[in-house]
């Protein structure tokens, strides 16, 4: 089983502090919506041990961290999550990923698809989704498109294709400190021809990515 990590490879998932972003509307063409997909690496949590800190490994190499307002870890695999009289069960399987914050997603190989079952328990509805080139420059922003519900959470698929290739995606929800959400049964696709550095790390420490 897999357990909670600090450490840092190929992709971060970053719980970020409650704080106000700029944002801009993706441009139609650049940023697209997607359907289900399946992509280069998958994640879907079941080979986690359950457990909260500040990181975990995704994708067999890529890592979520998380930090909201300083202090608590809001990374959790966990089998279910209760707030505001709304349950988030996996959506697949037995295991999945909550935060208590907004995230990033730090990816150090270029993607062009990105995507996951999204469900909250925040008590709102929607979010946003901003897209960051290699330069750190905003691509664009999409919305997350996921409903508060009870007394189960509903999930709902949020994927999304790039003509850019985007290097770090910040998820922000509209609910209590614009966290709460779940997340599940997640895939990537890169970039045709880039170089698979993170690949390269892993197989240095003897894992691989799961590729399909």
């Amino acid at each position: 089983m897999r357990g909670i990590s600090a450490v840092n490879r190929s992709v971060a998932f970053i719980g970020l502090v409650a704080l106000g972003a700029t944002a801009a509307s993706a441009v139609a063409g650049v940023l697209d919506p997607i359907g289900p997909f399946v992509g280069d690496a998958s994640e879907d949590f079941e080979s986690f041990t359950l457990g909260a800190g500040p990181s975990i490994d995704i994708f067999f190499n890529e890592t979520v961290v998380g930090e909201p307002l300083g202090s608590v870890a809001p990374v959790f695999v966990t089998s279910g999550s209760s707030f505001l009289g709304s349950t988030i069960s996996a959506h697949t399987g037995l295991r999945f990923a909550h935060t208590t914050s907004p995230v990033e997603f730090t990816f150090f190989e270029p993607i062009r698809q990105f995507g996951g079952y999204v469900a909250t328990n925040s008590g709102s509805d929607g979010g946003t989704v901003e897209f960051f080139d290699a330069d750190d420059e905003l691509i664009g922003t999409m919305p997350l498109d996921v409903t508060f519900t009870i007394p189960s959470a509903a999930y709902t698929w949020n994927g999304w294709s790039s003509s850019v290739p985007f290097t770090r995606v910040r998820i922000t929800g509209n609910g209590v400190l614009e966290g709460f959400l779940g997340y599940d049964d997640m895939q990537l696709s890169f970039v045709p021809g880039a170089p698979c550095v993170g690949l390269l790390v892993v197989a240095a420490i003897g894992r691989r990515r799961r590729r399909r």
